[in-house]
C-alpha cells in the first residue's frame, strides 16, 4: 500500500508540476492588471484568489520564505520561483505518526507548526483546526490564514470593535499567549504589546509550550489543564473555564494545553450581558448617558456615546464635568454637580445655612440673641440658651438698650437693701426725704466675693474667694481643690464599717462644703480574701499561744482557764476575763482597709457576754476599736466589722474582747459562741 500511494502521488506531481507554467506565468485567458480579481485570474496586483497564494502541490516554502513572498506577474499568475521548492516526501509520510522530517502527518502536528506563517493571522471565523496537513506531510495554511487588515478605527486612541488592542488597551482575552504557547521565563502579560495595526504582539514574550511527560495518557496530570478529552474539573465548557466566555466548548491541544478558539466571548457578540455596559451598538437600559456629575458637550447628543471593545461606554469628547453649584434649602446646605448632590443639615450643629455671598455658601454660626424674660436674663444662639436669674442677685433684667442687655441694679428705694454686680456689693441708703443712693464696696479688696450670705442677703462672703477660710471645708475657686483636709475619697471612708470608697474624687459645693456624691463605694467584688479562718477551738488557740504562734491570749493566760467546750472556733475560758482579749496575728497584708466577717450566738444565759468589741492593730498600735456589738439572741447572727485605713498595714492583728455579763456572773465568760469566717482587704 505504501508503494502504491507513492506511485499515485508521483503521477499527480507529474501532471501538476512538470512544467514551470506557474513559475514564469503563461498568458492568462483574461488578465486586466487592474488590481481586481476577475474570472480566470489566479491573482491581480496584490489580490490573490482563494488558495492560490501557496506553493504548488509537491513543493514547500524555502526556509525563511512565507506566502507573503509570493507575487503576481503581468499574466495574473502566481510566481513561485525562488519562494517554493520541491518537497522530498518522507518515506514515512502517511503512516499517521510524526516521524523525522515531517511537519505533520494526518491530524498530528509537530509542536509549534500548526500556526499561521509570520505576518499572517487566522482569517475571520477560522481556527487552528482549519490549518491542515498536505499529502506530503507539510502544513497547509491557505484559506485558514490571511494578512491582517488594519481596522479603519486603529489609531484613534481608543479600543474599538474589530481591534485586538490599541495603545495599552486590549480586548477581553487578547493579552495572552497564543494556544500551545507559554510566557518566556521572566515575561508576563505586561510585556505583550500592541502594534500599529492594532494587533497583539507576542514575539519574544511567548514561546512554544513543551508537552508534559504524561501528555497523551488521557489523564489530567498535575502540570496539565487537559489531556485528550479530559479537562481539569471535568468541565470542558468555555463558560466554566473563564467568566469572559458565554458559550462554546474547549479543545485540548496535542501538548495538553487548552485551546479556547471555539469559545464565544461575551463582549463583542452584540448582546449586552449582566456585567456589560454595552456591546457593539447595543446599550444597557439607561446606560447610554453621561456619568454622574457630567453633562453633554455643546453640540453632542447621547447618540455620540459609543461602546469600546471591552463593552464599556466611551464618553470622552462627548461628556464634560458639570460645574459645582452651592445653595441653601432652608437650613440644609447643598453642593450639586448636575443631579448629583451632597447635603449637610446645618441645624444639627446649631448653625444655619447662609447663601447671601454666592462665593462663600455654607453653614455659619447663628447670631447671639439677648433678651429679658421677666426678670430672667436669657442668652440664646439658635436653640441653645442660658438663663441668669437677676432677682436671685437682687438685680433686675434690663433690655432697653439692645447693645447692653443684662442684670443691673434696680432703683435704690429700700433702705439697707443689698445687691451684687460682679464682686461689687451695693448697699441702698434712703435719706429722710425719701431719696435713695447706692453705696458700693469691692469685695475683692478684702479677699472676698459678692454673694448671698447666710441670711439670704447679698454680702461680701469668703466662700468662693479662692481661699479656705475658717469654717470652710474647701473653696470651689481655690487653686487646688480641696485644699483642706484631703483630696481623695478614701479619706472620707466611714470609720464605723459601713462605707469604703475605692475610686472617684470629692467635690466642693457652692457652700464651701465637701461633697462625696462622686465617690464610688466598694462592692463585694472589690474585696480580696486575706485569710479564711483555720482555728477550730480554744485548745488550739492555747497551744498556738504557748508556742508563740499565730494567736495570743491577753490577760487571761495562766491557771484560770479551761477547755470546757471546744465545739466553737474561739472556745471558752473561765475567770474574771471581761475586757481581756484573744488576738490573732495576720502579718503584712499590704491592704489599707480590712473587713472581718464572723458569726455570734449568745449561750449559757446571763453568764454569757452581752457585748463584743473588735480591735485592729498594726503591730502593737491600735488602729481602730469597734463600737460594742450587742449579743442579744441565742440564734446565730452574721456580723461584719470594717476598718477603713489610709495606708498599708505592715503587721495586722485582730483582737476580740467580751463585756457585760450580769452581776454575780463575772467569773464565767464564754467565748465559744464566736466563729470567725474570713478576713478581707482592699
Amino acid at each position: 500500500m505504501r508503494k502504491l500511494f507513492g506511485l499515485s502521488l508521483l503521477a499527480v506531481l507529474v501532471m501538476m508540476g512538470c512544467s514551470d507554467a506557474t513559475s514564469d506565468g503563461p498568458e492568462a485567458t483574461a488578465c486586466n492588471n487592474d488590481g481586481v480579481l476577475n474570472a480566470g485570474e489566479a491573482c491581480d496586483g496584490d489580490q490573490f484568489a482563494t488558495g492560490t497564494r501557496a506553493c504548488p502541490a509537491g513543493e514547500s516554502f524555502i526556509p525563511g520564505k512565507t506566502a507573503l513572498d509570493l507575487k503576481c506577474n503581468a499574466s495574473c499568475q502566481v510566481v513561485t520561483v525562488g519562494v517554493c521548492q520541491k518537497v522530498e516526501i518522507p518515506v514515512t509520510c502517511g503512516n499517521g505518526k510524526l516521524d523525522d522530517g515531517e511537519a505533520c502527518d494526518g491530524e498530528n502536528f509537530v509542536a509549534g507548526k500548526r500556526v499561521c506563517p509570520v505576518g499572517e493571522v487566522l482569517a475571520s471565523g477560522k481556527t487552528i483546526s482549519d490549518i491542515t496537513c498536505s499529502p506530503s506531510c507539510g502544513v497547509v495554511t491557505s484559506g485558514a490564514c490571511e494578512k491582517p487588515v488594519t481596522p479603519a478605527s486603529c489609531g484613534n486612541g481608543r479600543l474599538d470593535v474589530g481591534e485586538e488592542c490599541e495603545g495599552n488597551s486590549f480586548a477581553a482575552g487578547k493579552r495572552t499567549c497564543p494556544v500551545d504557547q507559554v510566557f518566556v521565563t521572566g515575561k508576563t502579560e505586561a510585556d505583550i504589546t500592541c502594534d500599529a495595526s492594532c494587533r497583539v504582539v507576542t514575539s519574544g514574550v511567548c514561546e512554544i509550550a513543551p508537552a508534559s511527560e504524561q501528555c497523551g495518557n488521557g489523564v489530567v496530570d498535575a502540570d496539565e489543564l487537559c489531556d485528550g478529552t479530559a479537562f481539569y474539573g471535568n468541565d470542558s465548557t468555555c463558560a466554566g473555564y473563564s467568566a469572559m466566555y458565554k458559550s462554546g466548548t474547549l479543545k485540548c491541544t496535542e501538548s495538553c494545553h487548552v485551546d479556547e478558539s471555539g469559545c464565544v466571548v461575551k463582549c463583542g457578540d452584540g448582546v449586552v450581558d449582566a456585567d456589560e455596559e454595552c456591546d457593539g451598538t447595543s446599550f444597557a437600559t439607561g446606560k447610554r448617558a453621561c456619568p454622574s456629575g457630567t453633562g453633554l458637550v455643546s453640540g453632542k447628543t447621547e447618540a455620540d456615546i459609543t461602546c469600546d471593545a471591552s463593552c464599556r461606554l466611551v464618553t470622552a469628547g462627548v461628556c464634560e464635568a458639570l460645574p459645582e453649584v452651592a445653595s441653601c434649602d432652608g437650613d440644609v446646605y447643598k453642593l450639586c454637580q448636575g443631579d448629583d448632590c451632597e447635603t449637610q443639615d446645618c441645624s444639627k450643629t446649631n448653625q444655619t445655612c447662609d447663601d447671601s455671598d454666592p462665593e462663600h455658601v455654607g453653614c455659619v454660626d447663628l447670631p447671639i440673641v439677648q433678651v429679658c424674660d421677666g426678670n430672667v436674663y436669657r442668652i440664646c444662639q439658635g436653640s441653645e440658651c442660658t438663663d441668669e436669674d437677676c432677682a436671685a442677685k437682687g438685680l433686675v433684667c434690663d433690655d432697653s438698650d439692645p447693645a447692653n442687655v443684662g442684670c443691673v441694679g434696680g432703683a435704690c428705694t429700700v433702705n439697707d437693701a443689698t445687691v451684687c454686680e460682679g464682686d461689687i456689693l451695693k448697699l441702698c441708703v434712703v435719706e429722710g426725704d425719701g431719696h435713695g443712693e447706692w453705696l458700693t464696696e469691692n469685695c475683692a479688696d478684702s479677699f472676698k466675693t459678692c454673694g448671698l450670705g447666710a441670711d439670704g442677703n447679698a454680702d461680701c462672703i469668703s466662700c468662693g474667694n479662692g481661699y479656705v477660710d475658717t469654717g470652710e471645708q474647701c473653696d470651689p475657686k481655690g487653686p487646688a481643690f480641696p485644699v483642706y483636709p484631703q483630696v481623695t475619697c478614701h479619706y472620707y471612708d466611714a470609720q464605723n464599717g459601713d462605707t469604703v470608697f475605692v475610686s472617684g474624687a470629692p467635690s466642693c459645693t457652692n457652700a464651701c462644703k465637701v461633697s462625696i456624691e462622686s465617690c464610688v463605694k466598694a462592692q463585694e467584688s472589690d474585696w480580696t480574701s486575706i485569710k479564711k479562718w483555720t482555728f477550730s477551738g480554744l485548745q488550739q488557740i492555747i497551744d498556738l499561744t504557748k508556742a508563740g504562734g499565730d494567736a495570743e491570749m491577753i490577760g487571761v493566760f495562766g491557771a484560770n482557764y479551761s477547755t470546757y467546750n471546744n465545739g466553737w472556733s474561739l472556745g471558752n475560758w473561765s475567770a474574771n476575763a471581761f475586757g481581756k482579749e484573744v488576738r490573732f496575728k495576720l502579718g503584712n497584708v499590704k491592704q489599707n482597709s480590712v473587713r472581718v466577717d464572723f458569726t455570734t450566738r449568745r449561750a449559757n444565759g446571763d453568764s454569757s457576754p452581752k457585748t463584743l468589741k473588735l480591735r485592729f492593730y498594726d503591730g502593737d498600735k491600735v488602729l481602730y476599736t469597734s463600737p460594742e456589738i450587742a449579743l442579744s439572741g441565742t440564734s446565730i447572727e452574721n456580723q461584719s466589722v470594717t476598718y477603713a485605713g489610709q495606708s498599708a498595714i505592715a503587721d495586722l492583728k485582730i483582737g476580740f474582747s467580751a463585756y457585760g455579763a450580769d452581776a454575780g456572773q463575772a467569773g464565767h465568760v464564754v467565748f465559744n459562741n464566736i466563729e470567725v469566717k474570713t478576713v478581707n482587704g482592699i
